[in-house]
């Protein structure tokens, strides 16, 4: 394709353009545009290089016997149930927590969502509603993995 018509496709084009996005040759003044002054830094051999030197001969770090007991759970069924992980990561606090917000945001949102079904069949959230969902999302990821490894 020559060039004469490339330039007849382009005005083609912008002729459809509405006419409050053309520019004038004093829309498009260079003045306006400004370089970036972002520097960047450079560093010369003898900033990169630290104090310390590669040595052919591996130095081992002493360390210190840990002594703290782990947090993970131990479990005494093998496996252990979803109620049973669930309850050794939140404890009773959290879930009422979490129940009480969620709760609070319905009492806020109904106001603005009389008419919806969802609204008018609402049941006020319990501890074992929220642990019973939060075992499924669990489920699900399990499932999920499971599902990826095969």
């Amino acid at each position: 394709m020559s060039e004469e018509l490339f330039s007849e496709l382009y005005a083609d084009v912008l002729s459809d353009c509405p006419s409050d996005f053309e520019f004038s040759d004093s829309d498009s003044d260079d003045s306006d545009i400004r370089p970036s002054k972002r520097q960047r830094r450079i560093l010369s051999d003898s900033e990169a290089d630290s104090d310390e030197e590669w040595n052919d001969i591996d130095i081992v770090p002493s360390l210190e016997d840990y002594s703290r007991n782990s947090r993970v759970p131990n479990f005494e069924c093998d496996p252990p149930s979803i109620v049973d992980v669930i309850d050794s990561f939140f404890d009773d606090e959290f879930f009422n927590l979490v129940v009480s917000q969620t709760n609070l945001y319905h009492t806020q949102m109904k106001d603005l969502h009389k008419n919806s079904a969802k609204t008018l069949q609402w049941k006020e959230v319990t501890t074992n509603d929220m642990k019973k969902f939060l075992g499924l999302l669990v489920l699900i990821g399990l499932l999920f993995c499971a599902n990826k490894m095969f």
